[in-house]
């Protein structure tokens, strides 16, 4: 019995036809995939022109058995491949390095055949052993399923993959076999999600360590007949040819099958028109060859609860992380304040911007490459004609601009939906979308082509559960707590927007006719939206520098619409750590000068439209008491998930820009709407421009009187120097740190909310200036000890803290910190310790570098008396009650004696990190 026999035998059943092709590189010589210009373009043109509904690949295994690594204790082949020689060892020759090179065609193969089996509407269904760790002898072995290619495919395909004990379907040894596919019904399949590992590699699921039977058959050493053991396991015995079968068929006709779960009377989710790489004529056209009287639909099955909110979120993130997304090998890691974390340039998990520029895009296919290129040289067209002179107006605007946007929209599927622009919306978020699926971005349904898209209108939150973006943004773990109030759906502005009622009303105007908002009367908008669909938001008023106000709208008391609202999705922002990486890279990479321009998009968060049947939980009034109310079609300040929201599509529109500067030095990050661009090379100027004209192309509405940059550049409160590769704060919030410490010091009488207001912006400061953060303890236990409306006179600790932070903030070389990773040391220096008594503290302390033995290593022992330290005494407790500070004092005495130093082979300059262990967490922090 085989797979053609099982579905053969359901086809009957059923009442379908049948029509397979199977390629055997065993029992027919003909079908040689490795001839890539004849016999596998022919079967790829048979998969392109959609004459088949599933694909199913099972690249020969035998290069990457575990039982090869078991070759010291049973006689049998050794292994051919490693975690860390994937695609086989280098020094392979022979028969073993042609054995590896067949299996590499033929998984290469697997690849492209499921890109183009999603390309044309078609399933795929891929099997192989799974990939269970190291083996009991620490040995690493090679799987497929550690390819960084089949996590890409993953985002493209939407797919599912899980694992499976064979014996489970008649095998009469575990096999444990991991599967992976897009069909509908694979779902269902228990013990879903990638391979989870400890740190030290050991196999932790989702398989269960047994599989619950008895086995005596041994799949080591060799049969009567001369073969190895594994050879019988190469076959599919009846029951797993049975089985994937049914599998096969659950997915596509209703109601077919008894067993293995619940149909529903859903359609099956179409798969979009819109391939990755391939052009299609019509979005409508069918994308599955089937007859017209069969339905297909989804299986689901009955569960306690939301099936992937069971998913270990730490477990998801590992999954993420092994992902490369087309680029090549593992994102840029960052090293600040003491921590190693991944970089985050706010454009999402899958940007290509995590990755060093050379890296960028190296695992892209073909088609995807192509598109990339062809858009980036429409782009340069522009920007050099800009460079020769032979624009004449505008660029941004107008005729150009349209011709260039015509032009990008004929590189893509559907030329006419991709040019228009959908109601409200600035940008064109049809040509955006189709062009991210092209790139085989993994997020590219959310910007038009799924119900609740930004074409369409995203949703508030309210009464439905908020989208998982996994391959965007890690997942949520913690949430605020709104303040919880009585409902109360129709709400009375706050006495600050009472005094310029006009002003709003003003303003409202103005955004109705950019279409963010519009009026009507009470009585329709009950129509319209009845129930506790309709929320009055009180409003309040803030003044901005300009003299104009901003409304201020309460979404949470009365209204209770965040309340509402439970996001799943973490949103991440870039910082002083992404600043060093990006600039570390910069100097190491490409020495010389380097330019940055940042822009501000102009009402950022107010440019996503929200679904209709929301308009009405983001409403409000102008004045007091009137019968019209103002029901905003957008995203408004207030609503909880308006950052989410502009987050999530400014960071699709980033990859796609990051997309086409290809491996050009270039970095960009977004914080909110704030947009920096860095780029260095013989290039940059052609670069940067590029980049701008890519955003303006999508129609990204920049605030042009807000741009600004140059070698150093003020960016979201923090000041990055380019010409000497160091970071800090602004001069402007410098100057209010330093005027707000003045006030603070010198025995002053100190206003609490003030000092508050102080202290929260030195913790923003301490971001980038790390070495803030062990002095800030003090001023942070004096504010919480005294209540928030006092005025009192700081204690002396904190006069003498706020004394020195101003005197170091003064020093302009305290206040940059250099972008270098520093070196951190591979061993330990010395141990010190303390000891306190009534009239003396004793310090000591050896030397442990490079392993010395104590009976050579240097040491020391100090007594110090009352009389030389006072400080460390207190009149009747001796000084044991200052063990925090004599323990320092001791491993500072150790670090002048048994520190770096030059005539000892250590540099004479650099910077240098101390990591120390301690059982004190005040001394580990200083």
């Amino acid at each position: 019995c085989d797979l053609h026999t099982s579905l053969l035998a359901l086809s009957k059943k059923v009442g379908f036809t049948l029509t397979m092709k199977e390629v055997d590189l065993l029992r027919a010589a003909g079908d040689d995939v490795q001839d890539e210009n004849s016999y596998w373009e022919s079967l790829m043109k048979s998969v392109d022109q959609r004459e088949w509904d599933v694909v199913i690949a099972t690249p020969p295994c035998h290069t990457h058995s575990r039982a090869r690594n078991s070759w010291q204790t049973s006689p049998g082949p050794r292994p051919l491949r490693s975690l860390d020689h994937p695609w086989g060892f280098p020094w392979l020759s022979g028969k073993n390095l042609r054995q590896c090179e067949v299996a590499n065609i033929c998984i290469e193969r697997t690849f492209d055949a499921i890109a183009r089996a999603h390309q044309a509407g078609a399933f795929h269904l891929v099997e192989h052993p799974e990939d269970l760790g190291t083996t009991l002898s620490g040995e690493s072995p090679a799987s497929l399923w550690q390819a960084p290619q089949l996590m890409d495919l993953q985002a493209l395909t939407g797919a599912c993959t899980w694992a499976l004990y064979q014996c489970s379907l008649g095998a009469p040894s575990p096999r444990p076999t991991r599967l992976f596919s897009d069909l509908p019904a694979a779902k269902l399949e228990p013990f879903q999600g990638w391979p989870v590992f400890n740190k030290n590699r050991k196999y932790l699921g989702p398989l269960p360590t047994a599989c619950g039977h008895v086995h005596d058959y041994k799949l080591l050493g060799r049969l009567a007949d001369g073969f190895f053991r594994t050879s019988p396991t190469a076959a599919y015995l009846a029951e797993m040819c049975e089985w994937l079968a049914q599998l096969i068929v659950r997915s596509f006709f209703e109601g077919a099958l008894e067993g293995g779960g619940k149909t529903t009377n859903a359609a099956r989710p179409r798969k979009s028109s819109l391939k990755p790489a391939a052009d299609q004529a019509s979005r409508a056209s069918s994308v599955a060859r089937h007859t017209p009287e069969v339905q297909f639909a989804e299986a689901t099955v009955p569960a306690p609860g939301n099936l992937s909110e069971a998913v270990d979120s730490e477990a998801e993130d590992q999954e993420v992380d092994k992902m490369s997304f087309s680029n090549q090998g593992p994102p840029i890691t960052t090293f600040w304040d003491g921590k190693a974390a991944p970089f985050n340039d706010g454009f999402g998990l899958c940007s290509p911007g995590r990755w060093l520029p050379a890296k960028r895009g190296k695992n892209m296919n073909s088609d995807q490459r192509e598109f990339c290129k062809k858009l980036a040289d429409l782009l340069d067209k522009m920007v050099m004609a800009l460079a020769l002179g032979k624009v004449k107006e505008q660029p941004f605007s107008g005729e150009k601009l349209e011709s260039l946007r015509s032009q990008w929209c004929a590189l893509l599927p559907d030329p006419a939906q991709a040019a228009s622009v959908p109601e409200f919306q600035p940008f064109l978020l049809f040509a955006l979308g189709q062009s991210l699926c092209k790139m085989g971005d993994p997020d590219w349904q959310v910007i038009a082509d799924s119900p609740d898209s930004y074409a369409s209108g995203v949703p508030v939150g309210v009464g439905i559960k908020m989208p998982r973006a996994k391959f965007v943004f890690r997942k949520k773990v913690k949430w605020r707590k709104y303040d919880d109030s009585e409902a109360i759906f129709d709400m009375k502005n706050y006495s600050s927007a009472h005094a310029v009622e006009d002003d709003l009303e003003k303003q409202f105007r103005s955004e109705e006719l950019l279409g963010m908002m519009y009026p009507t009367s009470m009585a329709v908008a009950r129509q319209d939206y009845p129930g506790s669909r309709l929320r009055v938001a009180a409003q309040g008023a803030l003044r901005k520098p300009d003299g104009s106000y901003r409304a201020l709208h309460d979404g949470t008391h009365g209204g209770r619409v965040n309340n509402e609202i439970l996001m799943r999705d973490q949103l991440e922002f870039p910082g002083p750590r992404e600043d060093a990486a990006a600039m570390e890279a910069a100097r190491r990479v490409i020495p010389g000068v380097h330019f940055c321009l940042a822009a501000d998009v102009r009402k950022a968060h107010r440019r996503v439209l929200r679904r209709k049947a929301d308009w009405g939980l983001m409403a409000c009034r102008s004045h007091e008491g009137s019968e019209t109310i103002w029901v905003k079609r957008v995203g408004t300040f207030g609503i909880g998930s308006i950052a989410y929201w502009w987050g999530r599509l400014a960071a699709a529109a980033g990859r796609f820009v990051l997309r086409l500067c290809l491996n050009s030095f270039v970095f960009m990050s977004i914080f909110a709407d704030d947009l920096k661009v860095v780029a260095g090379g013989a290039d940059k100027w052609k670069v940067l421009l590029r980049v701008f004209m890519a955003w303006i192309m999508i129609g990204a509405p920049f605030a042009w009187e807000k741009f600004r940059g140059g070698l150093e550049l003020d960016w979201i409160g923090y000041w990055l120097d380019y010409t000497r590769f160091e970071l800090g704060v602004s001069e402007r919030r410098t100057l209010w740190l330093c005027k707000w410490l003045e006030g603070a010091g010198g025995g002053q009488v100190v206003q609490m909310r003030r000092f508050a207001e102080g202290l929260g912006r030195l913790g923003f400061a301490a971001r980038a200036l790390v070495w803030l953060k062990p002095f800030l303890a003090p001023l942070y236990a004096w504010a919480a000890a005294v209540p928030e409306g006092t005025a009192l006179k700081p204690p002396l600790l904190v006069q003498l803290t706020v004394a020195f932070l101003l005197d170091n903030l003064q020093n302009e070389n305290r206040g940059r910190i250099s972008c270098a990773t520093p070196e951190v040391s591979k061993g330990e220096l010395f141990r010190t310790d303390s000891k306190g008594a009534d009239d003396c503290v004793v310090l000591g302390g050896w030397e442990t570098n490079g392993a010395v033995d104590t009976m050579n290593a240097r040491w020391f022992s100090l007594t110090l008396t009352r009389e030389q330290v006072p400080f460390l005494f207190k009149e009747g407790k001796g000084s044991s009650w200052s063990s925090t500070s004599s323990e320092l004092l001791a491993s500072m005495v150790a670090l002048q004696l048994f520190g770096p130093d030059p005539g000892r082979g250590a540099r004479a300059a650099g910077e240098i990190t101390c990591s120390a262990g301690t059982d004190n967490q005040a001394n580990e922090s200083l």
